[in-house]
């Protein structure tokens, strides 16, 4: 409501109005709300996102809204679909909680300037965003909240007016795609993330993968686009290092609870086309040996595919390691001519690996084109992969 606006983090804790994660019933479903800022000081000082955000629960709470089902293209490319009906909502949103920064982060904008209560206030928001990716991994959904609307404050240089706001600039916004990277990398994340774009529209899950297609590290970030004003720190080294652990944190989960090599070493290999944008993120080996350590190779795999079946040239090739390639491939040519042709054309299993984005009977070229380099391609090219295969989808890798 409108005279609820203004009610803020501090406000609700002497209110004893908030809930520790600690504290949760048992089955409770925790919503954790991702949107774009519309000014500096207040995240919503007209309430457009915060009404659309009610009004689409709302609707989910009385059944008005009979199943919110995945995207259409998720569903044609991965053969794979996650639906929930009216029922269904009914039943979550029973015992639902929701985790809103402006309301769950301490907030120095409401605090007096050179006050001890602002200083407090600064260096916990600073703790607080450190640990964003925690509370995303802890909810059971993450709520992109993106209305078209305006922005309070940016103005738009070819227009002279006010900047439009909506889900194509929230995925310019660096802490709204490394929230989004925190949910796709999630350990224990029951749902998709859902998508509410309009009060009058129907939401939908979008695929997981979808993070694929951004990066943190060329996203805009306030504190660079003010150009570090009143000597503000840059948060992007701390932004790599969330992403870093995101990333350890799953592969390790992925070797130890879930006993899937082949995942694990799928996040591993991503690791640098998800820390694109940053410098001196990662540093690559350059062996095949030290390579095959990264990965956990085992004894239980052969010598260039693992228990699956994929290669250790998809995992260098979609890792952009072309050091690695180089090498497989060097080494391919002390093979007979039909050990190396299965090497380079070995297909990936039919169902893919949805959680990697890689679409069934994919190949080692078309990891090249959607992660690799030029370089890598060439060098497929010319050892003979064939450029007219494939995918479970009919689609070729060009």
């Amino acid at each position: 409501r409108k005279k609820n606006m203004n009610i803020y983090h501090q406000d609700l804790i002497k209110s004893n109005s908030l809930v520790q994660f600690e504290d949760l019933p048992m089955g409770a479903f925790t919503m954790f709300v991702s949107h774009e800022w519309l000014s500096r000081k207040h995240p919503d000082p007209c309430g457009i996102q915060l009404s659309c955000l009610c009004s689409v629960i709302r609707d989910l709470r009385d059944q008005k809204i009979g199943q919110v089902s995945m995207e259409a293209i998720h569903r044609l490319t991965y053969k794979h679909n996650f639906s929930t009906t009216a029922k269904e909502w009914t039943s979550l949103l029973s015992n639902a909680y929701v985790w809103y920064d402006f309301w769950s982060q301490p907030q120095p904008c409401v605090e007096i300037e050179g006050s001890p209560e602002r200083q407090r206030a600064e260096q916990d928001l600073a703790n607080a965003l450190q640990t964003t990716a925690a509370y995303v991994e802890r909810c059971d959904c993450m709520v992109i909240l993106a209305p078209s609307t305006t922005h309070e404050e940016r103005i738009c240089r070819s227009t002279g007016r006010r900047a439009f706001v909506c889900y194509r600039t929230w995925r310019r916004r660096a802490f709204c795609v490394l929230e989004f990277f925190a949910s796709y990398l999630s350990r224990r994340q029951s749902f998709p993330v859902l998508l509410i774009t309009s009060c009058y529209g129907l939401p939908e899950w979008i695929s997981p993968v979808e993070a694929q297609k951004l990066s943190v590290g060329l996203s805009h970030f306030t504190c660079c686009e003010t150009n570090h004003l009143n000597n503000m720190a840059c948060v992007k080294p701390a932004t790599s290092d969330v992403l870093h652990r995101l990333i350890d944190g799953i592969a390790e989960h992925s070797f130890k609870i879930r006993n899937n090599y082949t995942l694990a070493r799928g996040y591993l290999s991503l690791r640098s086309w998800w820390l694109r944008g940053f410098e001196l993120s990662i540093t690559r080996v350059t062996s095949l040996e030290k390579f095959k350590k990264y990965l956990r190779w085992t004894d239980a795999d052969a010598e260039y595919t693992d228990v699956e079946g994929v290669t250790t040239l998809m995992y260098a090739t979609i890792n952009g390691n072309i050091d690695v390639v180089q090498e497989i491939l060097k080494s391919l040519n002390d093979e007979d001519a039909d050990t190396r042709k299965r090497v380079i054309e070995m297909r990936i299993r039919r169902e893919g690996y949805i959680f990697l984005g890689i679409p069934g009977y994919t190949n080692v070229l078309f990891g090249a084109m959607a992660w690799g380099t030029a370089g890598i391609v060439e060098l497929l090219i010319e050892a003979g992969a064939d450029p007219n295969v494939l995918d479970r989808n009919a689609a070729d890798p060009f």
